[in-house]
């Protein structure tokens, strides 16, 4: 004790200026005055003041270690306490007010570095007299005073580095620029050193305070203490690293002894750090190098609560779970910073207790709900990292079933949100079920295991009260029936990742269930044309790896075939490259050479697909692929070994049919060795023959010279002899030409010239001898038929021209068949020939060209037997001829393209097919023009019967003709109503001209073509932007209403009323109606939280633009102009008054009462009908929700349960394709119709269609359900608003 009050006695306090201490005490230490300049005043500026705290300091440290040992032996004797040192009489007043002094002088800016120094010796000082017992009794804690020597550690400061190019100052008003006056302030590593090391001496001295001393009474204190202990932290974040300092270990140290009843509730004192501590758990704000360095400070920071958990588990679980709840509010918007944050989030998860878990996931599920997009979407990176990630075993749960219990929870909350009306939200939590999936095991967690439980009752994917209930309750998986529909939506989603992540469960799901195989493997196909690059290559992918694990399943063979192999043709080079790649994989690669053959059906696999791809006559896809695999080097001597030794085996077929498409690109190896005696092989005229001469056309220099010529005689003979069938004459022709080059290079043009005159004289010879047979005498048509052929087919090689006679003979059985012989006079196949050796030679002569093309043109208007294949093939085979002497003579052929166009109405399937392809191939090469009435007859065909030919319109609209010209259906809109509905204005301007059998055949007036009508305009609608649309609604308005109330169309006869019907439907249709609605977010598909491209924006704000135009033009313009027409109608009692009134009744449902104001004024009675037509539409509403209920409860009784695969193809039949695919593949052009057209597919009349759906829609945000989740922060109660979203099971 003596030697306290001796060192207290150094201080001189009695030198001190009285006024001065009354002063100080006076301002409760708020200002800062100076003291006298005195002698005091530079013993204060000394270093032996200096020196003096640090002894001071010292010895009270000893003091207070006494105290200690003293408690320990029960001696009360020599204790320490301010009531003996103030007995003493220690000028307390006096000694605080030069702490206060020093203390403040120190942590000015421009302090020097021995002020600051000293600084800190007197906040270690204060705060040991802090720890003297009686400091609370005798004020020498004053809170002003502490929290000037609390901010002490602030310094730290100092040991951030400074910007160099801040030592230089500029000086406005000067100009000049000029050195800083000191440097004093810059400090140097071992400066620093110094300065932590007087740092880390305050926070040792200020844990010995806090043990002795309380803060229970001053809990401001206890708040800043907090707050300056986490700034420290905080900004010694950037030394951290390198200077491996105790700072932050100390202050944490602090932070857990704070934790104490002594300085308060522990509850509250723990909610302080939480709420200091949370802005340092977010990374809105953190650049890359900070996020790197505070991560020091959030292992530390967790480690802390990790401790206090273990401490006070009860009274750090609110704050634990209040700091979790608050840092899944605060989500940052950019996608890296929220994963930094999730992972984060994580970290903290793995210290918290099974019942805090629980509680956590529920405000997980509730964050899945928020109303805002950007909290939705944060839920579920929480609940990507918890189900992909990591593993919950990790956390300290109580429990194993809990955790089935929270996994169950997390899938079904993520599967409810792939029903979101965000993208992006959508998008997120379709790619978690997609990678959780793709671990087999964890399907079994998802949906129920067991198929045949599952029922066809009216399960939904669970709604937000369920969730909750699901970590309580003990909750099966969802039924695998509801995963599918809901999946059956996502697959023609309108965003292209949820599209590409649903492929990807469909395929776990097959591989797991191979029950799926026959409702998944066509949905898939369909995906192969989808519209985006990115899903169709993803798509192609996803069905070859099916084919894989199912190798053997048929229908998954055929639809791969259908669907992957057309895109070697796609537009798009990735598109293609991924084909070939899944064709390489699963033809070339699976080639073994047949001494290693396994008859399995992984290794037959190539020969099956080679022999589907004959069936379905998709060579040219295989020769296509094997010219790329060759410039590729992939396909080699030794695979073309190991293919030819299946010849003769099971395989034949499929290894000839596989060489011939090899022999296209490359010439054969041992090619004596296998095609052997060539001549017996000709005259067998079957399929095999036809291979191999196709393998001779393209590897006949092979051979050696002997053999060429041996082959050329042999050939050559058969030809004059006709001893070659008619399918192998135009290759035997090329054989022999391209032998004769190569025997003899110096006058191989003569030789071929010769040899083609007289295989055609002696043709001309054999087709004159059909008049010289008399009709008793059997002729072998054959003959005649060859003849034709080979006649067609030296038309390209020889120069001669056809003569008169046999062109007349020709002609005359086209013509004049009944002048034919008895015994040929019926025989239709000489017609069908007739035909294409009349148009091989018109294409190379304009005279028979000129006599040739109206003969087309009669065949082509000639009722034929549609039972008949020789018939048809008469009228294809015409069409196909004037489609090539189009390409040379496009004038001649022109006035025939309506006749052309009315065979697109024929009865036969293959004739509609043939002459939509005939219109691609011209229009690709602009050989005809789109002009008068022709785009609107290439409309007719969108309501084809047969889906192949509907698929080959929408081809040619989009790939062709829309590519040449965007605005053509904007220019032609207008004008197909009136076209289609037949209706002919009295001016002749307006008249437009076509035959009489052309508009009974290629326009559809009247009630009873209403739909087929409505389907053309539905098409032409989707294909119209934004800003045509608002032309389009402009032109109806005053091209047709505006004329029907002045009169120009007549709408008492029914071509004018349909005009009038046809213009309410289309201003009726769903796309121009979401653009008249005040509900921008069903036209912008992106969520406004969602964008953040700055394209999207601008787009989003041009959209809005349109929107309030086209609502402007709405309420100016078109409703007075209906309301015009309506008078017009009641004047002349039309029933079609009562379907404008309907429309403009729901257009006035757009707009509130103060925008009608004018128009309720003009038409007073327009009120009361708007409200008859809201009851009359709520009536039929309700009506239709009791037919529903009774239907299916009905449907319920009768059925009972059933099996998964009858329910899956209930669900798909009743489906409403939500993107549509007008995408088909180049390649289709190139293969003949073979199988049935699908029944499944609806037709473009369904699309339209508004009938009920036992499935799920995509999610429209709810107006009537909410739920709020409650959550506590800084002892305030947050309503998190969570938002009911349910799937909506309206029509579309």
């Amino acid at each position: 004790m003596m030697e306290l009050l001796q060192i207290f006695k150094n201080f001189k306090l009695h030198d001190l200026n009285d006024k001065w201490v009354n002063t100080v005490w006076d301002s409760q230490f708020l200002t800062y005055e100076e003291p006298p300049q005195d002698d005091y005043f530079n013993f204060i500026k000394s270093e032996d003041m200096d020196l003096l705290l640090q002894n001071t300091c010292e010895v009270v440290k000893d003091c207070l270690a006494e105290i200690d040992t003293s408690k320990e032996c029960n001696n009360e004797e020599g204790k320490i306490s301010w009531d003996a040192l103030v007995s003493l009489n220690i000028n307390v007043h006096a000694l605080l007010s030069v702490l206060h002094y020093i203390i403040k002088s120190g942590q000015h800016d421009k302090a020097s570095k021995t002020s600051k120094q000293t600084c800190l010796n007197a906040t270690s000082l204060y705060f040991m007299l802090l720890a003297i017992p009686g400091s609370h009794a005798f004020n020498i804690f004053h809170p002003n005073l502490y929290e000037k020597a609390i901010e002490s550690l602030k310094l730290c400061k100092l040991l951030i580095p400074t910007n160099k190019k801040g030592n230089k100052t500029v000086h406005l008003e000067c100009m000049d620029i000029s050195e800083d006056e000191s440097n004093d302030h810059v400090y140097s590593p071992s400066e620093k050193i110094l300065l932590i090391e007087g740092l880390e001496s305050i926070l040792s001295d200020f844990i010995a305070m806090i043990k002795l001393f309380s803060f229970r009474t001053y809990s401001d204190s206890l708040d800043i203490t907090i707050f300056i202990l986490l700034e420290v932290i905080d900004i010694n974040q950037f030394e951290y690293q390198n200077t491996r300092n105790n700072l932050f270990c100390n202050a944490y140290t602090a932070l857990y002894e704070l934790c104490d009843n002594k300085h308060g509730p522990i509850n509250s004192t723990i909610m302080i750090i939480v709420k200091y501590i949370h802005p340092y758990f977010l990374f809105n704000k953190h650049n890359d190098h900070q996020t790197k360095l505070i991560s020091n400070m959030h292992e530390l920071t967790i480690d802390l609560l990790r401790k206090l958990l273990d401490t006070y588990e009860k009274e750090t679980k609110i704050a634990l779970m209040t700091l979790i709840q608050y840092i899944m509010v605060k989500c940052p918007e950019r996608q890296e910073a929220r994963q930094k944050q999730v992972t984060l989030l994580l970290k903290l998860l793995t210290i918290c207790k099974g019942d805090i878990m629980v509680y956590i996931i529920n405000d997980v599920i509730s964050l899945s709900h928020h109303t805002k997009v950007s909290c939705r979407v944060f839920a579920q990176e929480i609940i990507g990292k918890l189900l992909l990630e990591s593993n919950l075993s990790n956390y300290n749960l109580i429990e194993s079933f809990q955790q089935k219990k929270i996994i169950k929870t997390l899938i079904a909350t993520t599967l409810s949100r792939c029903i979101d009306s965000s993208n992006i939200v959508r998008s997120k939590a379709m790619a978690i079920i997609a990678e959780f999936t793709d671990k087999q095991n964890n399907i079994t967690d998802m949906i129920v295991e067991n198929t045949s439980k599952v029922s066809c009752s009216d399960e939904t994917l669970p709604l937000f009260d369920e969730l909750k209930n699901m970590l309580v309750k003990d909750v099966n998986p969802i039924a695998l029936n509801v995963v599918f529909v809901m999946l059956i939506d996502r697959v023609e989603d309108e965003r292209a990742l949820v599209r590409k992540s649903a492929l990807q469960i469909f395929k776990n799901l097959t591989i797991k269930f191979p029950i799926l195989t026959c409702q998944v493997t066509p949905i898939i196909g369909r995906r192969c044309r989808d519209p985006v690059m990115t899903v169709r290559r993803f798509a192609i992918h996803i069905l070859s790896v099916i084919l894989q694990y199912f190798p053997s399943d048929s229908q998954i063979l055929n639809e791969w075939i259908e669907t992957v192999l057309p895109q070697i043709f796609d537009t798009e080079i990735k598109v293609q490259e991924k084909a070939l790649e899944s064709f390489q994989d699963l033809l070339i690669n699976k080639i073994t050479n047949h001494s290693n053959y396994i008859d399995n059906a992984l290794n037959s696999l190539p020969w099956r697909i080679v022999d589907k791809l004959i069936d379905m006559k998709m060579i040219k896809h295989l020769s296509k692929a094997c010219e790329i695999w060759i410039k590729n080097n992939l396909i080699n001597n030794s695979l073309i070994k190991d293919i030819q030794s299946h010849i003769g085996s099971t395989n034949d077929r499929s290894a000839w049919v596989l060489l011939t498409a090899i022999s296209e690109s490359m010439k054969l190896p041992n090619l004596n060795k296998y095609i052997g005696n060539c001549k017996d092989l000709i005259e067998k005229n079957n399929y095999h023959t036809n291979l191999i001469l196709q393998i001779l056309k393209n590897s006949w220099s092979s051979l050696s010279k002997d053999d060429m010529k041996d082959l050329y005689k042999y050939l050559y003979k058969c030809l004059r002899e006709f001893k070659i069938h008619f399918g192998l004459i135009g290759i035997c022709l090329d054989i022999i030409g391209g032998i004769i080059k190569k025997l003899h290079p110096d006058d191989n043009n003569q030789l071929v010239q010769s040899n083609m005159m007289e295989l055609m004289e002696i043709s001309e010879l054999r087709i004159q001898n059909i008049f010289e047979n008399d009709n008793k005498t059997v002729i072998d048509i054959s003959h005649f038929i060859k003849a034709m052929s080979t006649l067609g087919h030296t038309a390209f090689s020889c120069t001669n021209k056809l003569s008169s006679f046999t062109l007349r003979i020709l002609e005359g059985i086209l013509l004049e068949s009944e002048t034919l012989p008895d015994s040929i006079k019926e025989v239709k196949e000489l017609h069908a020939f007739a035909v294409v050796v009349l148009g091989q030679h018109a294409i190379r002569d304009y005279k028979i060209a000129q006599e040739v093309i109206p003969i087309l043109g009669r065949l082509l208007r000639t009722n034929i037997n549609h039972n008949s294949s020789t018939e048809v093939a008469i009228k294809v085979n015409a069409a196909k001829a004037l489609a090539d002497l189009c390409i040379r003579f496009t004038t001649l052929v022109e006035p025939y393209l309506t006749d052309m166009c009315i065979c697109m109405k024929d009865r036969n399937p293959i004739v509609r097919e043939a002459i939509v392809i005939i219109f691609i191939q011209l229009l690709l090469e602009d050989f005809i023009k789109v002009k008068g009435p022709f785009f609107f007859h290439i409309l007719t065909m969108l309501f084809d019967p047969d889906k192949m030919i509907r698929e080959l319109t929408i081809f040619l609209i989009e790939e062709r003709l829309l590519k040449k010209n965007k605005l053509l259906i904007s220019q032609k809109f207008l004008e197909s109503i009136f076209h289609y509905n037949n209706y002919q204005f009295k001016h002749e301007l307006y008249k437009r001209k076509m035959r009489k059998e052309e508009k009974e055949i290629l326009t559809f007036p009247g009630n009873k073509n209403h739909s087929n009508r409505t389907i053309i305009y539905n098409f032409m609608i989707d294909h119209l932007d934004p800003p045509e649309k608002i032309k389009l609604l402009v032109k109806l308005t005053t091209q047709i209403l505006g004329r029907i109330c002045n009169g120009a169309i007549n709408v008492t006869k029914q071509e004018g009323a349909c005009v009038l019907k046809d213009t309410l439907y289309i201003l009726n249709n769903e796309s121009l109606q979401l653009f008249l609605s005040s509900n921008k977010n069903t036209i912008n598909s992106q969520d406004p939280d969602d964008s953040i491209n700055p394209l999207d924006i601008l787009t989003a704000n041009a959209i809005t633009v349109i929107i309030e135009g086209m609502k402007r033009h709405g309420l100016e313009v078109l409703l007075p102009t209906l309301l015009k027409v309506k008078e017009k109608l009641e004047i002349l009692k039309s029933p079609l008054k009562q379907d404008l009134m309907r429309f403009v009744c729901r257009m006035c449902t757009i707009y509130n009462k103060e925008q009608l104001t004018n128009l309720l004024n003009e038409y007073p009675q327009l009120e009361e009908e708007i409200d008859q037509y809201k009851k009359s539409v709520d009536k039929d509403v309700n009506m239709e929700t009791d037919n529903i209920e009774i239907h299916e409860n009905l449907a319920s009784h009768k059925n009972g349960t059933e099996n998964l695969e009858t329910n899956i193809q209930l669900s798909i039949c009743n489906r409403i394709p939500k993107v549509i695919l007008h995408r088909i593949s180049p390649a289709s052009l190139k293969r003949s119709q073979e199988s049935k057209p699908s029944t499944s597919t609806p037709k473009l009349s369904d699309r339209r269609s508004n009938h009920k759906r036992s499935c799920i829609l995509p999610i429209k945000k709810s107006t009537k359900k909410s739920h709020s989740q409650e959550m506590v922060l800084n002892h305030k109660v947050i309503k998190n608003n969570t938002e009911q979203i349910e799937s909506d099971n309206d029509s579309e």
